[in-house]
């Protein structure tokens, strides 16, 4: 089941470990990056379920 909460938390983390920003500072490049790997680990973890 999708968690909306739980996946902005984790975009939110992936934005803070890979650049050390949030999402008020980040480029429109580094959301794009954490977002993407975001979803490709959502997609992955269901994949495995």
């Amino acid at each position: 089941m999708f968690n909306k909460e739980l996946f902005i938390n984790t975009y939110k983390l992936s934005l803070k470990l890979n650049f050390g920003k949030t999402i008020q500072e980040a480029s429109n490049l580094e959301k794009y990056h954490a977002l993407s790997e975001t979803i490709m680990s959502k997609i992955s973890s269901d994949w495995n379920n």
